[in-house]
């Protein structure tokens, strides 16, 4: 994350797959990140990060998004969002 201006850390997908004594903690990550200096911030659903970036974004910003599968379609939702918000502009291709 060192080069991002800022960080969305969300909920664990299937945090009990993994025993509680080796789990990260989206909190603690945040926390760390901001001690640091970063700007990061916790978010809790896809749909709530979604929300909180299309209003923040701008033509010309890169998003990477990460995950270990679908996360509840923010790849789909956010293009959405920002094609109805930037409708001359086609995110996929910026």
């Amino acid at each position: 994350f060192k080069e991002a201006e800022q960080v969305i850390i969300s909920e664990l997908h299937l945090p009990e797959k993994v025993p509680p004594e080796l789990r990260a903690s989206p909190e603690k990550i945040v926390r760390d990140l901001q001690d640091c200096g970063k700007e990061a911030q916790f978010i809790p659903s896809p749909d709530e990060i979604v929300a909180a970036l299309q209003k923040q974004l701008a033509p010309g910003d890169v998003v990477c998004l990460m995950s270990c599968g679908g996360f509840g379609g923010i790849h789909q939702k956010l293009l959405k969002q920002l094609k109805r918000r930037f409708p001359q502009r086609n995110p996929a291709s910026a």
